[in-house]
């Protein structure tokens, strides 16, 4: 796959940069504005390409392959959160709890893919075994791995496996919950896709979270 563009963001564009941005941006929106419409399947490099007004070789030329579109637009839409707030709760508060941030960051990611039907069809479509959609979305989800780590090294509070492990099942179990109000909202009597019922799935959430994780840690003490 073409690597993304590499300008530094202090670096003024070209002329050329500034219209290689801008077709860029209008392709990774024309992605997300036809599968709103028409749904993923129905999503293609032709459509793609003829939605943004540009010519099909500058999907490949821009993002190597459909799968490399894919990730530009999981990386740019931040389907696994953002590790911004995270990254300077840990690194700038001294007095921050760890855990609490870490907890914040899991549930705050699920409620932030759930307003994100796009985002939701397309992880549900690549769990049936979409090749394209699979890849792009491993791709950036590789990436948002890579900063997990090291976030979580300088919180300097996983380091025992019991309490990754139980943020790994936490995280999966948000976004598997997210993913559900898409298609089946009612989990065992609580709808998904209301605002009280979701508020009830959250507050059970970080309620489970911060009696595992603590009580794993003290464990390990």
């Amino acid at each position: 796959m073409a690597p993304l563009d590499q300008d530094q963001p202090d670096k003024p564009l070209s002329k050329a940069g500034i219209k290689r941005e801008a077709t860029k941006a209008a392709l990774i929106d024309a992605f997300e504005a036809l599968v709103a419409e028409d749904g993923i399947s129905a999503v293609g490099v032709n459509a793609v390409a003829k939605r943004a007004g540009v010519s099909k070789p500058l999907i490949y030329k821009y993002f190597g392959s459909f799968d490399g579109l894919v990730t530009a637009w999981a990386t740019q839409s931040k389907i696994w959160g953002s590790d911004d707030d995270v990254f300077s709760s840990l690194t700038q508060s001294p007095d921050a709890d760890p855990i609490a941030v870490m907890r914040d960051a899991v549930v705050q990611s699920a409620s932030d893919l759930r307003d994100k039907p796009v985002a939701l069809q397309i992880m549900a479509q690549a769990l049936l075994g979409d090749d394209d959609l699979t890849a792009g979305l491993e791709a950036a989800k590789k990436e948002a791995g890579n900063r997990h780590d090291t976030l979580y090294e300088t919180g300097g509070v996983f380091d025992n496996p019991d309490s990754s492990a139980l943020l790994l099942v936490m995280y999966a179990a948000s976004q598997y919950l997210a993913l559900r109000s898409l298609k089946q909202s009612n989990f065992n009597g609580i709808q998904l896709d209301t605002q009280d019922g979701w508020a009830t799935m959250i507050k059970m959430m970080t309620t489970v979270f911060d009696n595992a994780v603590r009580g794993a840690m003290t464990k390990t003490e």
